[in-house]
């Protein structure tokens, strides 16, 4: 995603995320919150499982 916003030289955007995307989300917020004007997640958990069900 932040790759993505520097090809296309956007300096801050707005996200929003939905189940896995909302891990995504979150991911960013805690790596590259600055890059985000707002940051929406939904219906998403910061663990889905173990790493032995993967």
């Amino acid at each position: 995603m932040i790759a993505l916003l520097d090809h296309l030289d956007i300096e801050r955007a707005f996200f929003c995320g939905i189940s896995l995307g909302g891990m995504t989300g979150m991911w960013l917020n805690g790596h590259a919150a600055s890059r985000f004007s707002r940051i929406v997640v939904a219906n998403t958990a910061a663990k889905i499982g173990e790493a032995k069900g993967w």
